[in-house]
């Protein structure tokens, strides 16, 4: 028995003199200065596939709402950039071209910032500097490719616009903007103009900038009705812009889908009602998972994977989506359950094997395609 008491002793000794087991790594903390509104709209989507990305990748997220007020953004990310606690990463948009000074103070701090959705532009970087040379803490830019959705959604308006109208030689366009100023916004209306150089038959006879509003599209629609002119197609930045146009054409008694064709972008589940009644020709989008997007890449690069390299500028395809929209895409836009997307699966940290990135369209249907087992 006192043996055994000696035995017991010198493993409680050993126990007690052996390494200490390693406190596990602190999650990764990251701030998004989110420009827009945190209970609805277009940034509540970006918020809240980031916060799902997040959670499955064990990100620490702390998000900031301006309600499309850009000294509030601005006050926002002044606050993270001069927080006692600097985070692991800081996330900013360039709406209304006020980023650039911000990369710079955020740079000064050493904070490693990535721009979303909207970069600096050429000439806001020409003063402020370049990702990793002038300024080594900004890490690039993530951003979709505008230019071809605003392409692709004119191209398709146009042909649906002569299929209502194929006796006519001439057909006219009203372009709804989102704002002059916004990189996001001019690019999408270069992809446009690329569409217009290649359509001879379609006249632009008004360019109208909208501030992203419905209300102020269902406004400019209303006016230029009251006028008696008409329309044969609008060309709108984003779905509440074309929703916007569609309500104002409504009350005049024009019928989209009949007597003139509209696209929007956004995928939003009111526009996806519309496509499915043939009232709307297309929603573009799938931009609002750059939030998730952006957790993945912050993800791997915190873990040594090269997420940002060669140009440190990241373009990511969007998509136009027209009737039928797949069952399961349209069941997930509707209930915007992030969470039953797996996006690990998107992770080359989580698989070795990658030496890209695929956040393509074809690449989430097959992550719904692995979240129910089957295809449709």
């Amino acid at each position: 028995m006192r043996a055994k008491l000696r035995l017991l002793a010198c493993l409680l000794c050993l126990g007690l003199s052996g390494p200490a087991p390693a406190d596990p790594a602190p999650p990764i903390h990251v701030r998004f200065v989110n420009p827009g509104f945190a209970a609805e709209g277009f940034w509540r989507g970006v918020s809240d596939t980031m916060r799902a990305a997040a959670d499955q990748l064990g990100i620490r997220l702390e998000i900031s709402h301006a309600d499309r007020q850009w000294p509030r953004m601005r006050a926002n990310a002044r606050a993270a950039i001069d927080a006692a606690e600097r985070p692991d990463y800081l996330i900013l948009v360039n709406e209304h071209r006020q980023a650039a000074d911000l990369v710079a103070a955020a740079d000064a701090r050493g904070i490693p910032t990535l721009l979303l959705l909207s970069t600096l532009t050429p000439a806001q970087e020409a003063r402020v500097g370049r990702p990793g040379r002038e300024l080594p803490h900004w890490l690039g830019s993530l951003t979709p490719d505008n230019a071809r959705a605003g392409r692709e959604m004119a191209t398709a308006l146009f042909a649906a616009a002569r299929e209502l109208a194929p006796e006519r030689d001439r057909l006219t366009l009203i372009t709804l903007a989102g704002d002059a100023a916004t990189p996001a916004s001019t690019r999408r209306l270069a992809g446009l103009d690329q569409a217009l150089a290649t359509a001879p038959d379609i006249e632009e006879v008004r360019r109208l900038t909208v501030d992203w509003s419905r209300e102020k599209a269902y406004r400019r629609i209303d006016a230029w009705l009251r006028t008696g002119r008409r329309f044969d197609a609008v060309w709108a930045a984003n779905d509440p812009i074309a929703l916007g146009a569609m309500a104002a054409a409504e009350a005049h008694g024009l019928v989209p889908g009949r007597d003139f064709a509209v696209v929007g972008m956004n995928w939003s589940a009111a526009a996806l009602t519309h496509l499915r009644d043939g009232t709307l020709v297309m929603t573009h989008g799938g931009h609002f998972l750059a939030g998730a997007w952006a957790m993945v890449l912050l993800h791997d690069l915190h873990h040594g994977i090269p997420a940002i390299a060669g140009s440190r500028h990241l373009r990511f395809p969007m998509a136009g989506l027209t009737a039928p929209v797949p069952p399961r895409l349209r069941a997930l836009l509707a209930d915007r359950d992030w969470s039953r997307l797996d996006f690990r699966a998107f992770s080359r940290h989580h698989h070795p094997e990658r030496t890209g990135y695929d956040f393509s369209l074809p690449a989430l249907l097959a992550a719904l395609d692995e979240e129910s087992g089957h295809a449709d």
